[in-house]
């Protein structure tokens, strides 16, 4: 039962007297099998046969004999075909085990177990990692809340998107927008009316626990808070220099913000707008004057809409701060900020709106129509949204979270340790440069973003600790603010740490052959790949500029040369439509003819031509990793590299082995030292590597001397020989300078034969004429080939006269 046991690890060899060669044989356990299969059938026939009488006795010799005479050549003898040679499983041969490749199996198994076991660590690792980072977020329940603030009641595609000037932002907050004219209705409503929505849909009055819901099931925190940053004024002289046009445009603003400090005197120098009506009247003073003064705190002038006050007193404070011209040549940026609750969901929202003041005079709009990585372009109006958990740890399934995040801290500061120690021992050993590779710096950032997910994520919670909100509150709460801040920097940790997991996982695809495909791809391409993108990235900004200086001042999408890049990449895709009629640049309307010229040569010269030498390269690279792992595989006697498939089959094989109740007995190491000890003691097979060395020149020769043969013959029976005056059959018609001497009284009159020198003849002429070398050039090609092949088969026959010299000493010395 051992010895069937152990036949899963042997890589055996087929019986020659059956004619099976070894290589027909499966290279592992398999193999095993197939024999077990082949006793059971010849069972069957031997049972047939005892059943049928007569023959029984004779067959049952027969197969001893057959048997004896196969395990006298083998060096591997089944132990039970001595104890009991009348049991009738014994009509089997031997099994001849490749023993060089058996070795070099169990060798290589605890490697490969190793690989995989890291690989597999890692997978966990990385789905831990996800899956923390996943449940944190919570994803569905902030799109839910992002798509109820951001289109239904921001309107950013619609109203949002028409807020040009300074009264089209209180028209925002206070008026209603018509779609369809592109108009500011006179009703009451806005943003400000469904914040503080006064009424029920059927116009019964909202009072009590009822107000500040928005859309039934939002309450909102506190209020809303208005915050302007104003920019500084200065002489137009003191920006530009001298200029004409100085008296005629005395004041320029400038885009630094404006910075006042937090004493009684900074905050009354700070003070701006109609001072003397803002003073001396009583509403005003009450209303919005704080408005127009620097808040040390929120570092810039503010203006607060307390939930508490109501929607009439509100409303008339944004009628106020309108009369008064709150917003001015000098407000730079102006943001619209609130949070509110979803007790269904268990999250606090926090909403941001930012309205940038351009130098061209205009809030620069959000546009649905230009480029998705564009919508949102600089100092464009944005919305920022974030749903926050300030109660992190409340539920049953938060605190399995906490553990999972506990486990995730221990196992990086395990990772980081152990990788630390690593490099600290490579460069004490001197072989730091040595065994650095590209991996160790993804490993290094990587764990480095790990590090400082946890220390965000710890810094998040002592925030929401120490900042705990208790509602109602009348007043702005700063810490909504700050820990959307930290969670959107976490996620950008986050975003750079998965990026480089996935990059990481090539590291552990090295070891197996078929899942190192693309690494082997990747570098057989790296050159060709190297020199593409070079050429790639010129004509991509040759092209970027091009469309940014005909096409920027009227198409958002190459308004920058970075814009004009993006564009440009995303309509390799078909993301963008570049055609002078077709898509949302519509380059036609700016010039068609530079349109249809810019579209045309950017997709032929980029799509049709580049993009293709791209897949080429990677094609070829593709088709060498191939060849390089086949070619490693037939070293080991394998047609093809092993599949993931198979190592998983060995894996189970090994499984159902190690489950045995005798497999303490029988393992791989008892096996690997039987072999190991074997091996010392079996000679070497002799390779006469002087006879292969020989024979490989002389047929290295001839394959040479054939090859030329075979190119001068095909050369020789061309058609258009007659056309080719640099032929080498055309070496053979030459004639010589005093030939050429003697011909030239006759196409020429001016000249005489006794005039003629025939070595300024050849000086002057010398660039003129082809002449032949003396190394034999003009001989007869055939005659050289012929000379060349009897040399080579003179050669032949000598070496083998030589071995057959040989051979006989050998044979004469062995009879001797």
């Amino acid at each position: 039962g051992g010895w069937l046991r152990l036949r899963p690890f042997f890589c055996q060899e087929g019986r020659s007297s059956e004619g099976t060669s070894s290589d027909k044989m499966p290279p592992s356990g398999g193999a095993a099998y197939a024999r077990i299969k082949r006793i059971k059938e010849r069972l069957k026939k031997k049972k047939a046969l005892e059943g049928g009488g007569g023959g029984s006795k004779l067959a049952h010799e027969g197969t001893s004999k057959n048997m004896g005479d196969t395990q006298s050549k083998t060096s591997i003898r089944s132990p039970r075909s001595e104890k009991d040679p009348e049991n009738p499983e014994e009509d089997i041969y031997p099994v001849h085990v490749n023993l060089k490749r058996t070795i070099d199996e169990l060798e290589r198994w605890p490697g490969l177990v190793k690989d995989y076991t890291a690989l597999t660590m890692y997978f966990l690792f990385c789905c831990l990692f996800m899956s923390l980072v996943v449940f944190q977020l919570d994803v569905p329940t902030q799109y839910e809340l992002d798509h109820m603030v951001r289109h239904r009641l921001l309107d950013q595609e619609g109203a949002l998107a028409n807020v040009a000037g300074h009264g089209d932002v209180f028209s925002y907050l206070l008026k209603e927008y018509d779609s369809d004219t592109g108009d500011w209705t006179e009703d009451d409503g806005g943003v400000f009316g469904t914040l503080f929505e006064a009424e029920h849909y059927n116009g019964d009055p909202i009072i009590g626990e009822d107000v500040g819901f928005l859309f039934s099931f939002n309450k909102l925190i506190g209020g809303v808070q208005l915050k302007q940053i104003r920019g500084t004024e200065q002489k137009c002289s003191e920006g530009r220099g001298f200029s004409n046009y100085n008296l005629f445009y005395e004041t320029c603003y400038e885009d630094e913000p404006q910075v006042f400090g937090d004493s009684p005197e900074e905050i009354e120098r700070s003070k701006f707008g109609d001072r003397e009506t803002i003073d001396g009247s009583q509403t005003y003073t009450a209303t919005v004057a704080p408005a127009f003064q620097w808040d040390p705190i929120e570092q810039g002038f503010t203006t607060f809409l307390s939930l508490a006050d109501g929607s009439s007193y509100n409303k008339k404070r944004l009628e106020d701060l309108n009369t008064m011209r709150w917003l001015d040549k000098r407000t730079k940026q102006l943001e619209i900020k609130f949070i509110f609750y979803n007790g269904n969901f268990g999250k606090f929202t926090f909403a941001k709106i930012i309205l940038s003041f351009d130098k061209g005079g205009i809030y620069r709009p959000y546009d649905p129509e230009s480029a998705a990585v564009q919508q949102a372009m600089a100092k464009g109006i944005q919305l920022k949204i974030g749903s926050l958990n300030m109660e992190p740890y409340l539920k049953e399934i938060d605190f399995v979270r906490l553990a999972f995040e506990v486990v995730f801290m221990v196992w990086v500061f395990i990772l980081v340790a152990s990788f630390v120690r690593e490099q600290v021992e490579n460069a004490m050993s001197g072989h730091f440069l040595k065994r650095w590779s590209p991996f160790n710096v993804l490993d290094a950032i990587n764990y480095t973003c790990n590090i400082l997910f946890i220390y965000m994520r710890i810094m998040i919670l002592r925030k929401i600790i120490e900042g705990y909100v208790k509602v109602p509150v009348n007043d702005y709460q700063r810490i909504f603010e700050e820990v959307y801040e930290d969670t959107q920097n976490q996620l950008t940790v986050n975003f750079v740490s998965i990026l480089l997991c996935i990059l990481r996982f090539f590291k552990y695809y090295q070891f197996q052959p078929r899942l190192q495909i693309v690494n082997k791809t990747m570098g057989a391409a790296v050159v060709h790949l190297y020199h593409f993108m070079l050429i790639f990235g010129i004509i991509l900004c040759g092209f970027a500029v091009l469309g940014h200086l005909n096409f920027g001042k009227q198409s958002r999408d190459f308004v920058t040369i970075i814009y004009s890049i993006q564009t440009l990449w995303e309509s390799l895709f078909g993301n963008i439509d570049l055609g002078p009629t077709i898509g949302n640049t519509d380059l036609g309307y700016i010039n068609i003819y530079m349109g249809q010229v810019f579209f045309i040569s950017w997709m032929f010269i980029a799509f049709l031509v580049l993009w293709n030498v791209f897949i080429g390269i990677l094609m070829d690279a593709y088709g060498l990793a191939l060849e390089e792992g086949k070619a490693a595989a037939e070293k080991r006697g394998k047609e093809q590299p092993d599949a993931v498939g198979d190592d998983v089959a060995a894996f189970m094989s090994e499984i159902s082995t190690v489950l045995d109740r005798n497999a303490w007995k029988f393992n791989r190491e008892a096996l690997l030292h039987s072999l190991k000890l074997l091996d010392k003691h079996l000679p070497d097979p002799e390779v006469e590597f002087d006879v292969y060395q020989k024979e490989l020149k002389v047929l290295q020769k001839q394959q040479q001397m054939l090859a030329h043969r075979i190119q001068y013959l095909e050369t020789m029976t061309s058609e258009d020989i007659q056309h080719e005056p640099f032929h080498d059959l055309w070496k053979q018609k030459t004639v010589t300078i005093n030939q050429i001497a003697d011909v030239l009284p006759r196409v020429s009159e001016s000249i005489k034969r006794e005039e003629i020198d025939e070595d300024n003849l050849e000086i002057v002429w010398s660039n003129l004429l082809s002449v032949l070398g003396e190394d034999g050039d003009g001989q007869d090609a055939r005659q050289h080939a012929d000379h060349h092949e009897e040399k080579i088969l003179k050669d032949l026959v000598a070496n083998l006269m030589e071995d057959n010299a040989r051979m006989r000493r050998k044979v004469s010395t062995l009879d001797t």
